[in-house]
């Protein structure tokens, strides 16, 4: 009797192996995808509920909260920070931070820019010093705060809301910048998305 053991060749075991890895990768780079676009609507969702929160105590207490320590960059109440806008708690269940809430050191606002660093977390800043509107090109009187997200991960930030006052763009000796104290401020270079809030 003759047997005769059948099998793979070992160029079959490779194709089938390299056509395993493809469609694993392919697989990996659809969830990593569809995981960036999740956070980012989260994010949306968040920053909208806060601006809510922030205009309801607005509402109770006459003005914006300033911000509480420990402060993270440049000043702001950042929520990769520790405890991030609890006096909003009476205004939500739970006070949201981002979903990846990271900052990389060391951390320059300007370069690179957001969404490109790596940091990800919301923050928040009351300008209530008397002057401030007029110091930021904003209109003559009154305060300002700022609530934004430092990176998106799937949006293209250019689409999104900017917080900005007076001329745009802002101009730095021809220069686009941040900002040219008692002639404008703009936001956008520092995070993906900001707004101002005012009364």
């Amino acid at each position: 009797m003759n047997i005769t053991k059948k099998g793979f060749t070992l160029i079959e075991l490779l194709v089938v192996i390299s056509i395993i890895g493809l469609l694993a990768a392919s697989g990996l780079a659809v969830f990593t995808s569809a995981m960036q676009r999740g956070r980012d609507a989260r994010r949306l969702s968040d920053i909208d509920a806060l601006k809510s929160a922030l205009f309801q105590y607005y509402t109770d207490h006459g003005e914006f909260p300033d911000e509480t320590g420990p402060l993270g960059v440049g000043g702001w109440e950042t929520s990769y920070n520790g405890v991030f806008m609890e006096y909003l708690a009476p205004y939500m269940q739970e006070v949201p931070v981002d979903p990846l809430n990271t900052i990389k050191s060391p951390f320059d606002f300007f370069s690179p820019g957001p969404g490109e660093d790596g940091s990800f977390f919301y923050a928040y800043h009351n300008y209530n010093w008397a002057g401030s509107m007029s110091y930021y090109g904003c209109g003559s009187t009154g305060t300002l705060a700022v609530l934004a997200i430092r990176g998106l991960e799937s949006i293209n930030g250019a689409t999104q809301p900017h917080a900005k006052c007076g001329p745009v763009p802002c101009l730095c000796g021809g220069t686009p910048c941040g900002g040219n104290p008692n002639i404008c401020r703009d936001w956008t270079s520092e995070y993906d998305y900001s707004i101002i809030l005012q009364p």
